[in-house]
């Protein structure tokens, strides 16, 4: 990012003359900046890794969140009216800036957590959102078969994710309830105050999908300390999750094995990555993630 592309998007919108900008977000997908102007200061995003109509589809389901005033970023519209800006340099939009910072991971940053993610999930009249997860296992079966996967010079890796796709293919075929998901509740796509929630941003991964795959991927954000789970704030997840929305004996039993897939679907991200080019960072990532499939059933105790 730089000025003179900066105010090239800002030419679209109504915020007036640049004044400063700066990274607020550093990850592996997205680049989101604080863009401050004449006119107020702006959240903008860089998408990274989605197409045009995943955006678009993004942009559908902001209208349904503003319904039901969800604590999130809302996009800002251009002068014509579009939220979308694309150029040769990506597709970016604005959205509203929300003061705030990544939270500590504390009893009371998951209540507010859990209480935000079990309300996205209990929505419901979502007859015009419909959009399928990237994470699923057809697409980890698709990458265990390319060649590249083969090629990978780290087997233990390969071999060991190879593995797991295969035992949770046979566990993650009950039927639970369905609904809307975010799909990567981590704490660098929130916005805290203190402990207090103030915004869930970054949709792009949202879909229609089994709504474990939220919990267990919202439990790998915000419960694990040191790549270990850590038992009071899983308890106290679960908990205050099911003041909102109670949690069947069926979705409670399969939840390790969500745990196990949530794990597994972030190691297919990075994977999928590093088998076209290798970096240290991100195969650490997936070593990290595949240590939690793998001591998910000696550090979860469930009460039903």
């Amino acid at each position: 990012m730089n000025n003179d592309l900066l105010n090239k998007i800002l030419s679209y919108y109504p915020f007036s003359n640049l004044i400063d900008y700066q990274m607020i977000k550093q990850g592996f997908a997205n680049e989101n900046f604080k863009v401050v102007t004449s006119k107020g200061t702006w959240l903008l995003r860089n998408c990274v890794e989605q197409d045009r109509q995943s955006i678009l589809q993004e942009m559908n389901l902001m209208k349904l969140l503003k319904k039901v005033n969800f604590p999130t970023a809302y996009p800002r519209e251009r002068m014509d009216g579009a939220f979308l800006t694309e150029l040769p340099e990506g597709r970016f939009v604005f959205y509203d800036f929300i003061p705030g910072g990544i939270p500590q991971l504390n009893k009371q940053s998951v209540v507010e957590i859990a209480l935000a993610v079990a309300k996205l999930n209990s929505l419901d009249n979502l007859e015009d959102i419909s959009k399928k997860n990237k994470i699923n296992l057809d697409a980890c079966f698709h990458l265990i078969d390319t060649g590249d996967f083969h090629k990978y010079p780290y087997t233990a890796i390969t071999d060991e994710f190879q593995n797991w796709t295969k035992k949770l293919s046979q566990s993650l075929n009950k039927s639970l309830p369905t609904g809307l998901i975010h799909g990567d509740v981590f704490p660098d796509n929130t916005f805290f105050q203190g402990d207090k929630l103030i915004a869930i941003i970054d949709f792009e991964e949202f879909a229609i999908d089994t709504l474990l795959f939220d919990v267990g991927m919202t439990i790998h954000g915000f419960c694990y300390i040191n790549n270990h789970l850590d038992p009071v704030l899983f308890e106290t997840f679960l908990e205050n999750y099911q003041k909102k929305r109670k949690l069947s004996l069926a979705e409670l039993d399969s939840l390790p094995d969500y745990i196990r897939w949530t794990a597994l679907g972030m190691a297919y991200w990075h994977l999928s990555k590093l088998i076209q080019k290798d970096n240290f960072k991100q195969r650490r990532r997936v070593e990290e993630l595949l240590e939690r499939v793998r001591n998910v059933a000696s550090e979860i105790t469930l009460k039903h």
